[in-house]
């Protein structure tokens, strides 16, 4: 009976540990989205599959780390996918204490379409209209401690608070989106071993049509604290799986901040064959500074990171040891130093080509993007896209730069149209704003009605005219700026220093 007792306590302990997730599907690509913010993998497995039931895996893994310092310390969360140790937890901070909720509560991704939305709008009047799980369960409004806004929403009647049943609707991007919630200061970060930020990561992923095989992500990186981090480092690990993960090169667009992997032989054995595929992951709107090789093994230079220090040199563009990249060969000799390994002839740093010809395994690569600092009660935005083409038949930099283009000019052209909120064009706000600053501009006159409300809730002000005067803020922290005409609205974040 003891023993099994003891299978059975093992065994609910491996079931209380599951991630939960989501998974989106762009075209032939089916992208899994976990609560604790790993992507294209499920239970340690690859989880990006090209074609439903095929078994070929684009990635083996796809993580984002971030660093940066605050009086002289360390601080870094970042995620070791190979080993599956992650210094961040599912949920957002308690905005009083600033310790991460229990991620038991939050194990969850939340997906939605657009069509789900658009048969919500035009039915929810309706008396025998039920509202769908994912419409209903959608995480807008904090409770207790929690921030009052936590997932972005379409407030239709202006109340501030997310309610389907009077109209309000979550606010995605793309055809179908899925959101998590997290932060980095529930648990010890076993992935780094460094200082936590007390930061909450809010994760968007979606899809767009004009682009199958990719999935584009935006990230919030909030600090709610009263530190200002400086010399900031954000980066997008990723792990490549190409069918069979063994027979892989890789290489670095400098110019349109890409890392890809391609087959290093003529076949792919076992999975993909001879149609070459090829997979990538791309930075968007921020110039990606550095891009290094990381192997799953101890090696000085390339071998995983083991402590703090090690996690941020690599983020640095540096190989684990401190040493530069120095071009040619494996990066590791005595060449000129350099940025980007394998940029082909993508570098402008460089005159020569370089590209990968050693023996073909397993690969991934760091991106990593500097920020000057994160301001306290502020926020970065992190974009960037991921996906791969199932065959090429062309040189595999070729092959890059042509879909590398065509994915930015599909972000482009989406954000130039994408769907209008309620009549909001024109509409701006200082963010962030100093103490009894006036944030009145002459955006806000289209509305007929502004609502100011704390992190807690609480309504600092409500207004109703289109003739606003003075609007001012008289303490410092988060507050959430709410804009309303003909019976819908905007919800803005706005931060006081």
């Amino acid at each position: 009976m003891k023993l099994l007792t003891v299978i059975f306590t093992f065994f609910s302990s491996c079931l209380m540990a599951q991630i939960n997730g989501s998974t989106l599907q762009s075209g032939k690509l089916a992208m899994r989205i976990n609560a604790d913010g790993q992507l294209a993998i499920e239970n340690g497995m690859p989880a990006s599959e090209m074609t439903n039931n095929s078994n070929n895996h684009l990635f083996r893994f796809v993580n984002v780390w971030v660093s940066g310092y605050e009086n002289g310390k360390l601080s870094i969360a970042s995620t070791n996918g190979f080993k599956n140790l992650n210094d961040y937890s599912s949920g957002p901070l308690d905005s009083v204490t600033l310790i991460g909720a229990n991620p038991d509560n939050w194990n969850l991704v939340w997906t939605v379409s657009r069509d789900e939305i658009n048969a919500h709008r035009r039915s929810f009047r309706d008396q025998d209209y039920s509202v769908i799980e994912s419409i209903k369960n959608w995480p807008a409004n904090g409770f207790g401690q929690y921030n009052t806004y936590l997932a972005p929403f379409i407030d239709y009647d202006g109340d501030g608070k997310y309610d389907p049943a009077k109209g309000d609707y979550p606010d995605i991007r793309g055809n179908v989106s899925s959101f998590f919630i997290l932060n980095d200061n529930y648990k010890e970060h076993k992935a780094s071993g460094g200082l936590p930020f007390k930061i909450e990561i809010y994760g968007m992923l979606y899809v767009l049509p004009e682009a199958p095989e990719a999935v584009y992500a935006k990230y919030y990186i909030v600090n709610p604290t009263e530190k200002t981090y400086s010399d900031i480092r954000i980066s997008l690990h990723t792990a490549f799986q190409l069918g069979n993960s063994n027979d892989n090169y890789c290489g670095t667009d400098a110019v349109n901040n890409v890392a890809f992997a391609y087959n290093g032989d003529e076949e792919d054995e076992g999975h993909f064959g001879t149609q070459k595929p090829l997979a990538f992951s791309m930075i968007l709107d921020n110039k990606v500074e550095s891009i290094i090789q990381i192997s799953d093994d101890k090696d000085a230079f390339s071998g995983m990171p083991e402590t703090a220090g090690e996690y941020r040199t690599l983020m640095e563009g540096k190989w684990k040891n401190g040493t530069s990249i120095n071009f040619g060969d494996d990066g590791k000799g005595s060449g000129k130093t350099c940025k980007f390994i394998f940029p082909g002839s993508t570098d402008p740093s460089q005159t020569n080509n370089w590209i990968e010809n050693g023996f073909p395994g397993e690969r991934s690569l760091l991106m990593n993007v500097e920020f000057p600092t994160l301001n306290r009660y502020g926020y970065l935005e992190f974009n960037f896209v991921i996906g791969g083409l199932e065959k090429t038949v062309s040189d595999p930099y070729k092959e890059i730069a042509e879909i590398s283009n065509k994915l930015k000019a599909v972000y482009l052209q989406y954000n130039l149209i994408a769907e209008p909120q309620p009549d909001v064009s024109g509409f701006w706000v200082k963010n962030p704003s100093g103490i009894n600053e006036n944030i009145n501009n002459e955006s806000f006159e289209k509305f007929q009605k502004i609502s100011i409300i704390d992190a807690s809730g609480r309504v600092i002000l409500s207004q109703n005219s289109r003739q606003f005067y003075d609007i001012k803020i008289s303490e410092k922290g988060i507050y959430f700026l709410i804009l309303t005409t003909e019976n819908q609205s905007i919800t803005k974040k706005l931060i006081i220093l």
